[in-house]
């Protein structure tokens, strides 16, 4: 049983790193064994991927963004690995928040009626997966979301609620603050800072991911959202784009 991490993926843009030519050893995983994604998985990514209409923008060819869709979700459905992942800022959240949730590995999840091994975890919850315990929390505010159409291919729930931030903290204080694996899309506001990042990523999720910071103690801290491969031994934080991570072995790759 292995655990790997990767970082965003796309709607298909970037999803070429899980594919057996970028990530080989894929070809030995099982049905026990994991891929988390940080964030900005993608699909379904427009409404016109699953709605029958797309009266949101007119201009969408929707045949065509169908035929993408079930692309990757038989691809998806082909591969014997579970695909696991935190919401990033660029998601159909129409879709997921839509889904019932349901009981998995200790906390709860939302899964792909399109391809079961497809599952969203949730913002706020706690996992045990292969020995290994996480807490995951999606989202971040997109830099252009002025240049989206919302309830098209953007939403405001691209940004937590309150009572998700308080399930968050509620989780994290069942097990005493402590914790092996963090899974967010974005960092710390206080890391950002430090690493000299664009005040554009400064959002309410950074914020508040600087509580959880302060207030925990894990293993490593797993984001995505930067686009960049960043390993950042102070805080025991990997940054993933290009890059991925194997639990097992502690080591980028």
């Amino acid at each position: 049983m292995s655990v790997y991490i990767f970082g965003d993926t796309h709607a298909g843009i970037d999803t070429a790193k899980l594919s057996a030519r970028q990530f080989p050893e894929s070809k030995k995983l099982t049905e026990n064994d994991y891929v988390i994604i940080c964030g900005d998985f993608g699909f379904p990514f427009l409404t016109s991927d699953i709605l029958p209409n797309s009266e949101k923008n007119p201009n969408c060819d929707i045949r065509s963004s169908r035929r993408t869709y079930r692309y990757w979700m038989d691809w998806f459905t082909s591969k014997p690995f579970n695909i696991l992942f935190v919401d990033g800022n660029h998601e159909c959240f129409e879709y997921w928040y839509n889904q019932p949730s349901e009981e998995w590995h200790g906390g709860l999840i939302h899964r792909s009626t399109d391809a079961p091994n497809v599952i969203h975890l949730q913002r706020g919850e706690y996992y045990e997966i292969d020995g290994h315990t996480f807490w995951c929390f999606g989202g971040a505010e997109s830099h252009d979301k002025m240049f989206r159409t919302p309830g098209f291919d953007w939403s405001p729930a691209e940004l937590p609620s309150m009572s998700e931030c308080l399930h968050g903290f509620s989780t994290l204080g069942k097990h005493d603050g402590k914790v092996d694996y963090i899974i967010t899309h974005t960092a710390p506001k206080r890391i950002l800072y430090e690493m000299g990042f664009d005040s554009s990523y400064f959002d309410p999720v950074s914020e508040y991911l600087d509580v959880i910071l302060k207030n925990t103690k894990y293993k490593l801290w797993f984001c995505g959202h930067m686009h960049q491969d960043i390993l950042i031994p102070q805080y025991q934080l990997d940054m993933l784009y290009n890059d991925h991570f194997l639990i097992e072995r502690g080591v980028s790759q």
